[in-house]
């Protein structure tokens, strides 16, 4: 075997161990970040979701409210009318 391509393996199987370790110790902050980021918005959306299903739950008990007062209203204008009064 050639002298220089020894040399070569010998720092390769140096070289690739320590540069995987500070490749990990060098992206591990960045990929925390990224999740920590993934993770927020998820919550944001979620969030939101609950925000919209309560508004819809209000616009349907606000609906609700004035059939019940529609019906209200009309129970009373029967009860008068059988009563003979105005």
């Amino acid at each position: 075997m050639h002298p220089d391509i020894v040399l070569i393996l010998a720092g390769l199987i140096i070289l690739v161990p320590v540069t995987g370790i500070t490749l990990r110790f060098a992206l591990k902050p960045i990929v925390d970040s990224i999740a920590r980021l993934m993770e927020f918005r998820a919550r944001l959306e979620s969030a939101d979701n609950v925000d919209r299903r309560v508004a819809v739950l209000e616009q349907e008990l606000h609906a609700a409210r004035l059939e019940l007062q529609e019906l209200r209203d009309r129970d009373d204008f029967y009860k008068r009318l059988e009563a003979g009064s105005p």
